[in-house]
């Protein structure tokens, strides 16, 4: 756990040290988006009732509320996508300039001889562009977590059962979870076989190289040994892979009957005149958002976990460094 944390802080640090104002008002302005979603379905709840019982001060009240919500929201959009972008690039131009030193700073040649050095480098090379994404992973799950509270807020004026809606949300997380851990596994146990496939491919299409496979009639074995190393690593990604469809499988059926159990239940108590037409308009909103909340929730947690697993390579180079600059 305090090896994520320090990961966290350090590419937090990245992020604010290259463009801090920008960084914050990324974050605040995700607060805000994460506002609009549960204002509008209550203002159409509103709108829905008033018209219901004619109330046309009501229904135009409700109709402000939406418009100036949608509003918002579109302005707030467009300069969330505009911080989005700047922050992950200048996050990004810090990553490379703190690599590029640290790289630099490990004294001798002998760690270039260590194939367990070749494997971590290569996957954070192959990686290392994720690490200026963070911020937008942290900004992710700020919202979600603001989008929660004003839902569960929401769902309890319904319903006091609807508070139980946003459990259903583990058994995605804890799938999404498992898939990015088959998935770190994998490509951690296929560094090696993908090393040597490319490898193979660079010395059989190197025009330098070429010259000498040709000469000695190699083509044909290094051919055959690239394939043996493709169906390596095909096999273990692609086991995976299918491992991770399955977990999606189930996360969409428990969702999908979590949002028909609560429609059923605000339809049922509708029809027993305890809950009103918005009512049932709201949990529907309600509803159908808390589905997104849970996708958004296992998009960025995943992507949350896989930037703290490629910072956990960047602090495993950084530590590297440093205990061979105090071995000299």
């Amino acid at each position: 756990m305090s090896h994520s944390l320090r990961g966290f802080r350090v590419l937090m640090g990245f992020s604010f040290q290259a463009s801090r104002w920008r960084a914050t008002f990324f974050l605040l302005s995700g607060v805000v988006m994460s506002t609009t979603y549960p204002v509008m379905a209550y203002g159409s709840k509103l709108l829905v009732d008033a018209a219901v019982s004619r109330d046309l001060a009501g229904a135009l009240t409700a109709a402000v509320l939406l418009a100036f919500t949608v509003g918002l929201g579109l302005i707030n959009a467009l300069y969330y996508v505009d911080l989005l972008f700047a922050v992950a690039e200048k996050a990004g131009a810090e990553v490379d300039r703190r690599l590029m030193h640290v790289m630099a700073g490990i004294p001798g040649i002998e760690h270039h001889e260590l194939p367990q050095y070749h494997d971590r480098l290569d996957l954070l090379h192959a990686e290392r562009s994720r690490l200026g994404w963070m911020t937008n992973a942290t900004a992710g799950l700020v919202r979600v977590a603001v989008l929660l509270v004003l839902s569960c807020i929401l769902l309890a004026q319904l319903h006091a059962a609807l508070l139980f809606l946003p459990l259903f949300g583990i058994v995605s997380f804890l799938a999404g979870r498992k898939a990015q851990e088959l998935q770190r596994r994998a490509e951690e146990t296929s560094a090696e076989p993908e090393r040597l496939r490319r490898h193979l491919f660079e010395t059989a299409t190197d025009a330098h190289q070429g010259k000498e496979v040709r000469v000695f009639g190699l083509v044909d074995e290094l051919i055959r040994r690239h394939h043996a190393a493709s169906d390596v690593l095909l096999r273990r990604r692609d086991h995976a892979d299918w491992r991770s469809a399955g977990l999606q499988v189930v996360d969409a059926i428990v969702t999908a009957l979590s949002y028909v159990g609560a429609i059923g239940l605000v339809l049922t108590l509708a029809m027993r005149g305890e809950a009103t037409p918005g009512d049932v308009v709201l949990a529907v909103g309600l509803a159908a958002g808390m589905n997104a909340i849970i996708a958004t929730a296992v998009g960025y947690g995943t992507q949350f976990l896989r930037v703290l697993r490629v910072a956990e390579r960047y602090l495993w180079l950084e530590d590297y460094a440093r205990e061979a600059r105090h071995d000299l």
